[in-house]
């Protein structure tokens, strides 16, 4: 295959790291989802993924990927995060997590390397 209009074709390198990834958060947390990865959005994405370690705090990768708006401003809950924060407030506890509670849990604590919403 060869790159046209300015695409840029990732590499059999990058292809294989990328097959590499495991995901977000860390391989000692008490609690994984495992599920589909999210869509490629496009070679450039794929690029910078293919920079990714196995493991991957999601804030930072998504930093990587100019994907601010989940963890800055607004902090806009992403659908699938917002049901794995709902889940877990509920096994520590919350009976009833509202919105801010799932917005506060995926910026702080979901998948990330280190957790910055731990108190005590």
């Amino acid at each position: 295959m060869s790159a046209t209009h300015g695409e840029t074709m990732i590499t059999i390198a990058e292809r294989d790291k990328l097959q590499t990834f495991i995901g977000y958060g860390r391989l000692d947390a008490p609690v994984w989802f495992l599920g589909m990865e999210e869509a490629g959005g496009g070679e450039e994405n794929l690029k910078v993924r293919a920079q990714f370690s196995q493991v991957e705090d999601l804030r930072s990768a998504h930093f990587a990927l100019g994907i601010r708006y989940h963890h800055e401003g607004k902090k806009c809950i992403q659908p699938q995060w917002g049901r794995m924060a709902d889940i877990m407030l509920r096994v520590h506890g919350a009976t009833q997590p509202d919105t801010e509670d799932r917005r506060e849990y995926q910026v702080s604590r979901l998948e990330r390397v280190r957790d910055f919403g731990r108190r005590g």
